[in-house]
């Protein structure tokens, strides 16, 4: 069966695409509008999609080539194509192009990210999400009255990898992140990323004894990456891959009332079901208890 029959099997009340979704070498507009079409053209996509609120964001392989930043020279025709096909509430802001935007679903403030529009793997001033969107993001983290805040990003935010916030060029800014939130007290933010063709779980300190939580699900149709074999990083708590081809992620958001659980991931494989389930104190994510 599809994997996205499963996935509606589950009955969410949102779907989120983290990026690579489909994969193009170019991100040509006639290349991306052929890969969607034979996503599209699954049956089990209608139905997860017909019946579920359903956004996305880019990584690389569907915004242009292998690792790439905001400089290639599809970028424009890419952000129309991935406009034709992603029915996401506003795509950047006036003067400034991107796919980013944030909407509110119940207790939760989702913050869908560009680390490509704009991105720029630059020797001299380097940056992944540009000036204007870090500001909107700190801004919009700030005012946020939901109770959990969710980064939606293409890439891992520990990943140590030139395109991926780990990574030489974007690290800086990851930190600067950090501090913000951390120096202005911010709670209940945590992130969810793709990229990496594995689940993995992620903690990552702020400062003031908050700590940063990423959820990587592991990939709808690419054959997985096996979990690190040596020298595993401090920051991972979990990983799983390997011979898994079809995974997906599931986050339950606990309310307020909930004082031992703030949110319970579980990871999904086609082939095994249910592989891991991972739980977060409000304590965890800096939220106060009644």
């Amino acid at each position: 069966d599809s994997i996205f029959a499963l996935m509606a099997q589950r009955k969410p009340d949102f779907v989120l695409f983290i990026g690579d979704f489909p994969y193009t070498s170019q991100g040509k507009r006639a290349e991306i509008h052929t890969q969607n079409k034979v996503i599209r053209s699954n049956g089990g996509f209608a139905l997860l999609t017909r019946e579920t609120p359903t956004c996305a964001v880019w990584d690389d392989h569907d915004f242009g080539p292998n690792d790439c930043d905001g400089t290639h020279p599809n970028a424009a025709e890419a952000l129309v194509a991935f406009k034709d096909y992603w029915a996401n509430p506003a795509y950047g802001e006036p003067g400034n192009a991107g796919i980013y935007s944030s909407f509110v679903i119940g207790n939760v403030e989702v913050f869908l990210l560009d680390g490509r529009y704009q991105s720029r793997q630059s020797e001299t001033d380097p940056t992944m999400l540009g000036p204007v969107q870090f500001r909107w993001l700190c801004e919009g983290l700030r005012k946020s009255q939901s109770r959990y805040k969710l980064l939606a990003s293409g890439t891992p935010f520990a990943r140590v990898k030139n395109d991926c916030w780990g990574g030489r060029f974007y690290q800086d800014e990851r930190e600067k992140l950090f501090a913000f939130i951390s120096s202005n007290r911010i709670t209940g933010v945590m992130g969810i990323s793709g990229d990496i063709h594995r689940c993995d779980i992620h903690r990552l300190p702020m400062g003031n004894g908050q700590f940063f939580y990423d959820f990587t699900a592991g990939a709808l149709a690419r054959v997985h990456r096996f979990p690190p074999q040596k020298d595993w990083p401090d920051a991972l708590l979990y990983s799983y891959g390997g011979e898994e081809k079809n995974m997906f992620g599931e986050i339950d958001f606990h309310p307020a009332s909930d004082t031992e659980t703030a949110i319970t991931f579980r990871s999904f494989s086609g082939k095994n079901g249910l592989v891991h389930r991972f739980t977060l104190t409000p304590a965890a994510l800096g939220l106060p208890t009644p």
